[in-house]
């Protein structure tokens, strides 16, 4: 398991949903008034997220050229990149960039039944969560 239980990550409804990776729910039936909330809070974490991966890659454009074949190697990259995208923040040097953001590829992992109900109760336990809070 990549996460613990109370980490995640977040994904869109082209990935699987597992206990680590949450995702929306379907909008094949009707959602309830939760399910909805839920599904708008996902979307605009993410999109939170990977604005700023598209900061990230256009201030350091190293990022779109790193060697996947050391891990290591980018491992430190990207963690140097964060450190001092994190510096240039603290002293007020704010980077825009107009390109647009780039798609995430999908996940063509495997699907395990016992993910996808541990995925099912997490991602409603969270749901809960949030209308909770906002009543």
């Amino acid at each position: 398991m990549f996460c613990s239980d109370n980490h995640h990550l977040l994904g869109d409804s082209g990935y699987f949903l597992t206990p680590w990776l949450l995702t929306p729910y379907e909008r094949r039936g009707i959602l309830n008034k939760k399910q909805k909330l839920y599904n708008k809070k996902l979307s605009g974490t993410r999109v939170l997220i990977e604005n700023v991966f598209g900061l990230l890659k256009g201030r350091w454009r190293i990022l779109k050229y790193i060697d996947v074949y050391s891990i290591e190697k980018a491992v430190k990259i990207i963690i140097s990149c964060c450190i001092l995208h994190n510096f240039c923040i603290l002293n007020r040097d704010f980077y825009l960039d107009l390109d647009e953001p780039e798609e995430m590829p999908n996940n063509d992992g495997d699907l395990y039944v016992g993910d996808l109900k541990m995925g099912k109760e997490k991602r409603e336990n969270i749901c809960n969560f949030i209308d909770a809070k906002n009543k």
